[in-house]
């Protein structure tokens, strides 16, 4: 019989006689600001379900939220808080397809976990052409951190990189660099502190625009021919994030999906990598005038036994003026550089 998940009428008997359900639309957002109509979860469900089996079936849609309890989890309609035992048919009546209800869930604050889910957010900048995949990746970052689970700055490195995993695992799936943290931004935790479009590392490149750097060599790695792993710029907050004064604010950054390597291809013999790859790489960094190709953001993943290089960390690339040495580039010492590029 129709019922949970089904767009069909659906009858049953009663006092009245036979009666007949027509299916209920229900759009679902998270609460936290900037959340856009694209990240929304929209379902169909009959209007004798559960607001619990509506939690049941957003779990189907958002990954990060599986590990989540019920009651940390609320909904919300018109501000009124919709009861997990109560059927919809309580609270919603005539949502059609075209215009379904408005729905908001909030994940309630974890206790000593986290300081104030207030406090905690991320989405994704609009203005970035971002795939679902990645917009998937970091809803469900969004909702682990929701759920307790805090970025971890990593220990090397200028800039702050933080690393994001999902509720429901311990691997990293994402890192997020937040543009006021790099080096010579004046949030750096690392000691290297200064005011805003400081000179950076590299002569073209100031501070607080490596971000958009990194998220621009993504976009021009077209149809993925080099390899850039998915790279978008989000908004976010945390309490874990270098926050002025102590108080929570905003950041903006590049958000990239983490890729498990087997290490740097300073960690392999250089006649192992194919020589197709290496051109890829070498047009790549021609194209975006990377002034630091060396071996540590040359990741190696192996592949059906055949090392696969991965190109990271593009912030020092797109400079405002051309002051690059063969030294800056790893690969042009290798064999592969001096055969003549295929057609």
């Amino acid at each position: 019989a129709p019922g949970y998940g089904s767009n069909d009428p659906a009858t049953y008997a009663g006092e009245m006689g036979i009666v007949e359900d027509e299916p209920v639309h229900l759009r679902i957002r998270s609460a936290h600001p900037g959340q856009r109509d694209s990240d929304c979860i929209d379902l169909t469900v009959m209007p004798f379900n559960t607001w619990q089996m509506v939690k049941m079936q957003m779990r189907e849609h958002r990954s990060g939220l599986r590990a989540i309890p019920d009651n940390n989890i609320r909904l919300l309609h018109k501000g009124i808080e919709l009861r997990g035992g109560h059927p919809v048919e309580n609270y919603i009546h005539g949502a059609c397809g075209l215009s379904p209800a408005e729905i908001q869930y909030v994940i309630l604050d974890q206790g000593d976990r986290v300081q104030s889910a207030a406090d905690i957010a991320m989405y994704k900048d609009e203005q970035v052409p971002t795939s679902a995949k990645t917009q998937n990746l970091v809803n469900e970052i969004s909702d682990a951190m929701l759920h307790g689970i805090n970025p971890k700055l990593t220990e090397d490195g200028t800039g702050a990189t933080y690393m994001l995993r999902g509720a429901s695992s311990s691997k990293t799936l994402a890192v997020f660099k937040p543009k006021d943290e790099e080096a010579f931004a004046p949030n750096n935790p690392r000691g290297y502190v200064a005011k805003e479009n400081s000179p950076g590392l590299r002569q073209g490149v100031l501070s607080t625009q490596q971000a958009a750097r990194e998220v621009a060599a993504y976009l021009l790695d077209h149809k993925h021919f080099a390899g850039v792993p998915p790279t978008t710029l989000v908004h976010a907050k945390h309490p874990a994030f270098v926050n002025p004064n102590k108080k929570v604010a905003w950041k903006i950054g590049a958000f990239q999906e983490f890729v498990h390597a087997h290490g740097t291809c300073g960690d392999y013999g250089r006649s192992m990598f194919n020589t197709a790859s290496v051109h890829a790489i070498g047009i790549l960094d021609v194209r975006i005038v990377n002034l630091d190709r060396n071996d540590g953001n040359l990741l190696v993943a192996i592949e059906n036994k055949r090392p696969r290089l991965i190109p990271i960390d593009h912030g020092l690339s797109l400079p405002d003026r051309l002051e690059v040495y063969t030294c800056d580039l790893v690969w042009m010492e290798w064999p592969q550089a001096r055969e003549p590029l295929a057609p």
